[in-house]
């Protein structure tokens, strides 16, 4: 007894197709959006206060956050245009990255 799998499948009809990569999209957004916004918190309450030798005042440290938000965006957008013969190798470096930011 043999079985085709290929013979057996079928595309999703449009609509679900469409669904299907939005959540993907979604998703990949979620955790984009969370990695910039916890690296820009680890810069500006962890780092930059070293730098400055005192605490930011309310101002400052939103300030940096979207400063910082802003310059590794654009770093990662950099990396993922220019960079698209070693994915593997930019993945465990900014996963590296996130782990060696948390407490």
């Amino acid at each position: 007894m043999t079985f085709s799998v290929l013979a057996s499948v079928e595309p999703l009809p449009p609509a679900l197709t469409g669904v299907l990569f939005a959540g993907l999209i979604s998703a990949t957004m979620s955790s984009a959006d969370s990695n910039l916004l916890g690296a820009a918190s680890v810069w500006a309450n962890d780092l930059a206060p070293l730098l400055r030798r005192g605490p930011p005042g309310p101002d400052a440290l939103i300030r940096s956050t979207r400063v910082t938000v802003l310059v590794i965006g654009l770093a990662a957008t950099g990396v993922a245009v220019f960079n698209v013969r070693d994915l593997i190798s930019v993945l465990k470096l900014s996963f590296s990255l996130r782990a060696a930011g948390r407490r």
